[in-house]
């Protein structure tokens, strides 16, 4: 049973992908912004227990975002490693406020799309445009606590034990 529940976050985490590859009929400019709802449930499930996504599967959903979006192999690679990453350390601060992991959710966004925009530019030698990069990270900072609540189930603490006894202090 804890093995199922351990893997649960990673499996969400790839249907998620699957489903945010295909451009669902949107508009060139709206397609910017499906490749970084994965990258918000990277950071929600993290965010909510610490490496409840490895570090290894946020890298192979990146490559696999890579390799089905056309684009350069390893891009949303390590924008995805950075997400972990960046949730990873940023989970002991979260506290238990719903609004404040919300807002570290969003804070993190904006740093892996700084990232982004940083590794766009050096990959074609010229500064890229912005306004494309912000709105995507807007509509995602708007999706982000649609996708937190979605997730959370999957993340939850048990107040078992693996023996079965129930742990002092439940919840945290």
């Amino acid at each position: 049973m804890n093995l199922i529940r351990a893997m649960l976050p990673s499996l969400a985490l790839m249907v998620l992908m699957v489903l945010c590859i295909y451009p669902w009929g949107l508009a060139t400019q709206a397609r910017n912004m499906l490749p970084l709802v994965p990258l918000a449930a990277i950071i929600a499930m993290n965010l909510r227990l610490a490496r409840a996504v490895p570090e290894w599967m946020a890298f192979c959903v990146g490559f696999v975002l890579d390799a089905m979006s056309g684009g350069p192999l390893g891009f949303w690679a390590l924008v995805s490693l950075g997400a972990c990453v960046l949730a990873d350390q940023l989970a002991p601060n979260r506290g238990a406020a719903l609004v404040g992991g919300w807002a570290l959710g969003v804070v993190s966004l904006a740093a892996l799309s700084v990232l982004q925009w940083v590794l766009v530019s050096l990959y074609t030698f010229a500064l890229t445009p912005v306004a494309p990069l912000m709105r995507a990270t807007a509509v995602a900072a708007l999706v982000f606590p649609l996708v937190d609540v979605l997730l959370s189930p999957l993340t939850r603490r048990s107040a078992l034990r693996d023996n079965g006894y129930l742990v002092r202090g439940y919840p945290r």
